[in-house]
């Protein structure tokens, strides 16, 4: 499928009048500029999506690793999960809806603040059912933020250096999800999974801040 998507590209997308064209400097010194001139998005938004992505990803751990500390079967835990995760994608029209229309924030803060409650109260639940209220939490704090990295990434991103801008902000985005389940990793070896689970929530709060307080609100209402 990934080759056919490469075909279709090659051969599908055409050049657009608004394409950019390469000026002066090469790729490397595009990218520098880049990073330079927008360090301030890259430091206040790119730490709240640092954030979401590693609560994000530390979801997809915690839940399943929990369920087994805790007695769960493998049945149990994949129903749970299953039930999440369709609340999850039950929310992304409505929750679309809100971001184009209160704003980006109204979507991003409820989603951490959400996703980092239920990673710190997780670590008290000791059966089933409690459990499977956590996991239902974390799939509301999941499905509140849909695509909000995208849309952040294409709102912040300047007329012309789109590219330059968008691979910086996918690069921030991937360290969070990729260095979630490492940092989870890290402090299990040496701890608990519960205290990890802490440690994420703790992360996420942070990010939920940021946010709210440092990231500019990118929608922009007409007259």
């Amino acid at each position: 499928m990934g080759v056919a998507a490469w075909a279709l590209m090659f051969n599908v997308v055409r050049k657009t009048p608004g394409s950019e064209e390469p000026r002066g400097r090469g790729a490397a010194g595009h990218l520098v500029a880049t990073v330079v001139e927008h360090r301030r998005i890259f430091l206040s938004a790119g730490l709240a999506v640092v954030a979401l992505q590693m609560v994000r990803q530390c979801r997809d751990v915690f839940l399943p690793l929990w369920g087994d500390s805790i007695g769960l079967d493998v049945a149990q835990i994949g129903l749970v999960y299953g039930a999440s995760s369709f609340i999850d994608a039950g929310m992304f029209y409505p929750v679309g809806h809100v971001m184009d229309r209160w704003g980006r924030k109204w979507a991003g803060v409820p989603s951490l603040l959400t996703l980092s409650l239920g990673l710190l109260i997780l670590p008290v639940t000791t059966e089933l059912y409690g459990f499977t209220l956590v996991a239902m939490l974390t799939g509301i704090g999941n499905g509140l933020g849909p695509g909000i990295v995208m849309t952040l990434g294409a709102d912040f991103a300047p007329e012309g250096r789109r590219g330059e801008f968008l691979g910086v902000w996918r690069f921030i985005s991937d360290v969070g999800s990729a260095g979630g389940p490492l940092a989870v990793s890290f402090i299990v070896g040496v701890a608990s999974l519960a205290l990890a689970a802490m440690v994420t929530a703790a992360f996420g709060f942070t990010g939920a801040a940021v946010m709210w307080l440092r990231v500019p609100e990118t929608l922009r209402r007409g007259g």
